[in-house]
């Protein structure tokens, strides 16, 4: 019989922004409506509700490609109910970030170690 050990027992981190979309943000929702870890960053770039699972299909005589989604995935309510997922560690880029290529949510993961 094999017993299970827990192998790590650190802090964990997930990234988010407003790039985080699709199946990056469904992992981050079910991160955090889980409390495996700490959301960190911006609000993510889509709502709670999305679709995926397309199908391709070509129109027969323009030759058009496009895709139909067949499902529609929604992560659990939270909290705030809002159009996006909400970080539990809210950090803003500024201007000055960018001008001088710093990444506040990095600093700010490195300073709790």
């Amino acid at each position: 019989m094999n017993k299970q050990v827990d192998l790590f027992y650190g802090e964990i981190y997930v990234l988010a922004s407003k790039e985080t979309f699709s199946s990056a943000h469904g992992f981050a929702g079910i991160f955090k409506n889980n409390h495996i870890g700490l959301l960190v960053g911006e609000p993510t770039g889509n709502g709670t509700l999305s679709y995926g699972n397309t199908l391709k299909h070509e129109l027969p005589n323009s030759k058009i490609k496009f895709n139909v989604a067949t499902k529609s995935f929604k992560i659990p309510k939270t909290e705030l109910d809002s159009d996006t997922l909400e970080p539990d560690v809210h950090i803003v880029y500024t201007r000055q970030d960018i001008i001088l290529n710093n990444d506040p949510v990095i600093d700010w993961i490195n300073n709790c170690s």
